[in-house]
Formats: C-alpha cells, sequence, structure tokens
C-alpha cells in the first residue's frame, strides 16, 4: 500500500495513461522471465510493477523527461530487485556478499591470472639474481652486468670462457639454476 506523508498533498495520477502502464508493465515482466506468455508468477510480477510504477510516480519530473520513460526505467529497476529478492530467498534467504575472510584460503580464487604469476615469478627471481650479483667479486659483477646488458640489448654475449663458468657455479650455489640454463 502507498503510504503518504501527512498533510502532503496527494499525488496527481490523471494525467498517467493507466493501459500504457499495464502495456509497459507486461513488457517488463516478460523480458524479466525470459517468456512471452505469463504464468502466474509472471502475472504477479507484473501487478508488482504496476504498484512500484506508481509509488514512484510522484517523483517525475517533466522537466526532466517523458513520462512513459520514467515509468518504463521505475519498472526495470523495481522488476530487477524483485527477482534478486526472489532468487536470494530461492538460496535460503542469505546475503549474497560475502566477506572472503568467511571461506578458507584453499576455497577462494587466486586473483591473479596465470600471466601475472609468471610476471610476478619473474620479478621474483630478477631480484635473486640482483642480491646474487651484489655478493660477487666486483669483476665477476662487472662481467655479470655485461652478459645482462648484452641479454636485454640483443648483443651477442662474448665468450669468456672461464669468467662464465665461474658466474655458473655462482649462482648454481645460491639455487638459482634455473636463471643460468
Amino acid at each position: 500500500m502507498v503510504e503518504f506523508a501527512p498533510g502532503a498533498p496527494p499525488p496527481d495520477y490523471t494525467s498517467l495513461d493507466l493501459d500504457r502502464v499495464r502495456a509497459i508493465a507486461h513488457g517488463q515482466a516478460c523480458r524479466l522471465t525470459g517468456r512471452r506468455r505469463l504464468d502466474e508468477d509472471g502475472l504477479d510480477l507484473r501487478s508488482e510493477l504496476v504498484v512500484a510504477a506508481l509509488e514512484r510516480w510522484p517523483r517525475f519530473e517533466p522537466e526532466r523527461g517523458r513520462p512513459l520513460a520514467f515509468i518504463a526505467i521505475a519498472m526495470s529497476n523495481a522488476g530487477t530487485s524483485i527477482l534478486r529478492s526472489q532468487n536470494a530467498a530461492k538460496r535460503g534467504g542469505g546475503t549474497t556478499t560475502v566477506s572472503v575472510g568467511e571461506f578458507p584460503r584453499e576455497q577462494v580464487c587466486s586473483p591473479l591470472s596465470g600471466r601475472r604469476r609468471d610476471e610476478l615469478a619473474q620479478a621474483d627471481l630478477e631480484l635473486d639474481v640482483a642480491d646474487a650479483i651484489e655478493c660477487l667479486p666486483p669483476v665477476l659483477a662487472a662481467t655479470c652486468r655485461e652478459f645482462l646488458d648484452a641479454a636485454t640489448d640483443g648483443r651477442r654475449r662474448p665468450s669468456l670462457g672461464s669468467v662464465a663458468s665461474a658466474l655458473r657455479e655462482h649462482f648454481e650455489s645460491r639455487g638459482l639454476k634455473e636463471y643460468v640454463s
């Protein structure tokens, strides 16, 4: 039932074409239910849409738009809310917004895509390599930086023989064999 504030004049429904309102409600109910012919639930939805439109009619401002467009949007919004509440009731009536903390960690999906995880793994590896380079003697560190620069610049790496073997052994000893291979 529609209630009005005490002392406020009742809204003026004379400019509202109720046949058009019913037709819009029928179309909205068909669209929301996905059926051309409405069953009992669809007819109930259509009635609720008409009531929702009449409840919202006092908020209509003619300078902001056409009356039937206002009614159609009001019905669409109301219909969506009605269907959401009905579907929530079918699920047990609980809230559909759930805190991440309510689930065990194993059941929560990883927010990172596979590509993003690979990028993070690569960044971790680069940090480990940078730490390993800092521990090298200055000559080996300079050679290692030359290798890195040559790899990123697309230049051919110079053949440095024994220095390259010493670098390989150093990285393998720090658990970075995958970087060397």
